[in-house]
């Protein structure tokens, strides 16, 4: 931790007269739980945002969803995404304005260029594309 924070304050400049603590208990101040479409309450339980997600589409299919994934990380179920994302439950005409994207460089994107240049590409062509309305 000694070497972040040297590095945080000294080379980025960043939290002078600030402490950094590395353990805070925040998770006493979350409730977590998540209220799905239609549901009156909130519910425990693991959150899944699919419901809300497809609710979103059926209701206003533009602008598009997209995914971006890293396909090297062991930790993360990469096609877990593609296979939630097909399992929607949304018209199959609206499955086509879901843009899924892969990137060869694992969980750190921004380390290797040409993974990053693709990233931003598409990130800004989706911007770009709900911007002006234009949808796929």
């Amino acid at each position: 931790m000694s070497a972040f924070n040297d590095y945080v304050r000294t080379a980025l400049k960043f939290g002078e007269k600030k402490i950094y603590k590395p353990e805070i208990d925040v998770e006493k101040l979350w409730d977590m739980l998540h209220q799905p479409p239609g549901s009156p309450v909130k519910v425990p339980g693991p959150i899944n945002v699919m419901p809300d997600l497809a609710g979103r589409h059926e209701a206003k299919p533009e602008p598009q969803s997209a995914a971006q994934r890293r396909l090297l990380r062991s930790c993360d179920p990469v096609f877990a995404a593609v296979y939630e994302l097909r399992q929607l439950p949304i018209q199959s005409a609206l499955q086509g304005n879901l843009e899924m994207h892969f990137y060869t460089s694992g969980h750190m994107v921004y380390a290797h260029e040409p993974d990053l240049k693709a990233l931003h590409a598409n990130v800004a062509a989706f911007i770009e594309k709900t911007r002006n309305g234009t949808g796929r």
